[in-house]
């Protein structure tokens, strides 16, 4: 009786860091998303900036 608590209590905390590795995991791919996100607006922003002040300058 007590090698299949020993078992359970194995299998759980198993259960567990397989858990918490899917979360983090998800976690990690939605800041990547974010911060993906980010990259392209601030690029997209600093392309126009430039384009504005091309066409500012007459170029």
């Amino acid at each position: 009786m007590q090698r299949a608590e020993t078992n359970v209590e194995e299998r759980l905390d198993m259960l567990e860091q397989t858990h918490h590795r899917r979360r983090q995991r998800a976690i990690t791919e939605e800041v990547l998303d974010i911060t993906a996100g980010f990259e392209v607006l601030r690029t997209d922003s600093r392309r126009e900036a430039a384009e504005t002040v091309s066409e500012d300058a007459g170029w």
